[in-house]
């Protein structure tokens, strides 16, 4: 619930669920293209489910993607920007086989109730086929529970090429919490 906050019914979960797959894929992705050439790869269990099911997979049992499919569709994006959790650099990766000079990095980072807390912007260029950090996001004081992170790229002609939006939490997270959640949600449903 650290989050999106604790789920008051079925169908309320079941949303809440897609958007949190979302972004564990996409973080998933992202830590891979980070390290590309460094890492060997990535493996998603499952691309679709042969039973309806919440989780990993792309698209569901009736072969519809999901919050899943979308977060790594937008991780894969050619030229990219993202955040990384291990560090909390802001990195450009680009899958092109051309360089981008003179791009605009910017990252603004907001309270629950939309306070700008901290902001940075660079300008920097990409070789092709690269990845390339572009700065860190130093610690940050007087962060709300839950907080905001926007990224965009955008070329010298003020072309957005790229942009990202996190959710992230100060709090830890504690996955049997989310299980019994979903276990009195079904039961509450059957009623």
């Amino acid at each position: 619930y650290s989050r999106y906050g604790k789920p008051s019914e079925l169908e309320e979960y079941t949303i809440k669920a897609q958007v949190f797959q979302k972004e564990a894929m996409r973080a998933m992705v992202e830590a891979y293209r980070k390290n590309k050439y460094k890492s060997s790869g990535i493996l998603i269990y499952r691309l679709n489910a042969g039973w309806p099911s919440l989780c990993y997979h792309l698209y569901d049992y009736y072969l519809r993607p999901n919050g899943a499919f979308y977060g790594v569709q937008q991780a894969c994006e050619p030229l990219h920007i993202q955040y990384s959790y291990d560090d909390n650099s802001v990195f450009v990766v680009n899958s092109l086989y051309r360089e981008f000079k003179n791009l605009k990095v910017s990252a603004r980072v907001v309270n629950f109730d939309m306070t700008e807390k901290y902001s940075n912007t660079v300008i920097m260029d990409i070789e092709p086929d690269g990845n390339k950090p572009a700065f860190v996001i130093p610690p940050i004081e007087g962060l709300s529970n839950v907080y905001f992170l926007k990224l965009t790229l955008e070329s010298s002609s003020g072309e957005l090429k790229s942009s990202n939006f996190y959710w992230i939490t100060s709090k830890s997270w504690n996955f049997s919490t989310h299980q019994n959640c979903f276990q009195e949600l079904v039961l509450k449903s059957k009623h």
